[in-house]
C-alpha cells in the first residue's frame, strides 16, 4: 500500500512551514533577549547611579515623562506580544512537527506493511509452487506404482505361461489272483520348465460302495515317492495297495484274492488317491490331486462319492520373483 499523493504534497508543505517557523522563532528569540539585555543594562546603570550618590532620575518636563511613560509602555506591550507570538509560533510549531512525524511514520510502518506483504505472497507464492510440486510428485510416484503393478502382472503372467505343471493319471490297476494289487501312476510335466523336489504320496484304498475314500496320508498304507527334477519326459510309479492295520516300518501288502469276494460282491470298490508336490524354477510351489476308482469285477456300478472332486490342482499365484 502506497501514501497518497496528497500526503506527500501535505508532508511536503509542512516540513517547508516548519523551517519557516523555526527561522522565524529564531529571529524574535533573538530581538527578545536584545531587548532584555537592554533594559537589564538600564536597570544597572540606575543602580549604579544610586551607589554613586548621584541623582537616581533626571528631572525632565512633565511632556518628556508623559512620552517616556508611553514609549515604556510600548516597548512592554511590545515585549509582551513577542512573547505571546513567540509562545504561539512554538505551539504551531509542536503541532507541525507532531503532523510531520506522524506522516514520516505512517510512510515508514506503509512501506514495511509493503514489504511484509511482498514477503507473505513470495511465501504464498512459494507454498503454492510446493503444493503443486507436491501434486506432481504423487501423481508421478502413482503413475511408477501402476507401472510396477503391470510389470508385475506381465511377470506373472510370464511365469504361469512358463512353470512346470504336473498331472497325475492312472495306467491301469493289477488284479492277479496270488500278487499284491498295484496301480502304474504316471505323472506328466505339462509345463515350458522343469519341476523341482517333486515328490508324490499315493494310496490304495478299498473303500465301501457309496463312501468316500478317507484322503489320509497317514496310515501305513502310504506310499512315498521322490521324484527329484522332472522334465519334459513322464514317468511312471507303481504304487501297491497295503493293509493300513499293518506296522508302517514294513507295511504288508494286500493280496488280491483276500479282498476279491468284496468286490465282485459290489460291496466295496478300490480307489488310488495321489498327491504330487513339487515347485518351479521361479520359486513357486505347487500340488496336484488325483483320484481314480476301479471295479471292474462288478457290473452293476460303482458310487465314488468325492473321489471326483479330489481332482485339482493349487490356484496359488507364484511370488515375484527376488
Amino acid at each position: 500500500m502506497d501514501i497518497p499523493t496528497e500526503f506527500k504534497y501535505v508532508l511536503h508543505s509542512a516540513n517547508k512551514t516548519l523551517t519557516t517557523l523555526l527561522a522565524e522563532i529564531g529571529l524574535i528569540r533573538q530581538n527578545l533577549q536584545q531587548q532584555t539585555k537592554s533594559q537589564a543594562d538600564a536597570e544597572q546603570r540606575k543602580q549604579d547611579e544610586r551607589i554613586s550618590g548621584l541623582p537616581t532620575r533626571v528631572q525632565f518636563v512633565e511632556g518628556i515623562e508623559v512620552r517616556k511613560a508611553a514609549t515604556d509602555k510600548k516597548d512592554d506591550g511590545d515585549y509582551q506580544k513577542g512573547s505571546l507570538r513567540v509562545q504561539r509560533l512554538t505551539l504551531y510549531a509542536v503541532v507541525i512537527y507532531a503532523a510531520v512525524a506522524y506522516l514520516q511514520w505512517f510512510e515508514l510502518n506503509t512501506a514495511n506493511i509493503n514489504q511484509s506483504a511482498a514477503t507473505i505472497g513470495a511465501s504464498a507464492s512459494g507454498s503454492s509452487a510446493l503444493f503443486f510440486a507436491k501434486k506432481q510428485t504423487d501423481a508421478l510416484q502413482e503413475q511408477v506404482k501402476a507401472a510396477q503393478q503391470n510389470v508385475d502382472i506381465i511377470g506373472l503372467q510370464f511365469r504361469e505361461d512358463q512353470r512346470a505343471k504336473i498331472a497325475v493319471l492312472s495306467r491301469g490297476i493289477r488284479f492277479d489272483e496270488s500278487e499284491p494289487i498295484l496301480n502304474l501312476i504316471e505323472i506328466a510335466n505339462t509345463g515350458k520348465t522343469p519341476a523341482l523336489h517333486v515328490r508324490l504320496l499315493a494310496v490304495i484304498e478299498k473303500v465301501k460302495n457309496g463312501h468316500s475314500p478317507k484322503f489320509s496320508y497317514a496310515s501305513p498304507a502310504v506310499n512315498f515317492m521322490n521324484v527329484g527334477v522332472l522334465g519334459a519326459d513322464p514317468e511312471t510309479f507303481p504304487v501297491t495297495m497295503y493293509n493300513p492295520a499293518t506296522p508302517q516300518i514294513r507295511p504288508e501288502p494286500v493280496l488280491f484274492m483276500t479282498i476279491k469276494p468284496d468286490l465282485m460282491s459290489g460291496e466295496y470298490y478300490v480307489a488310488t488317491y495321489v498327491i504330487a508336490r513339487y515347485e518351479d524354477v521361479f520359486g513357486g510351489q505347487h500340488w496336484t490331486k488325483y483320484c481314480a476308482w476301479n471295479n471292474s469285477l462288478y457290473t452293476g456300478g460303482v458310487s465314488a462319492i468325492k473321489c471326483a472332486d479330489y481332482n485339482t490342482v493349487d490356484t496359488v499365484k507364484i511370488p515375484p520373483h527376488h
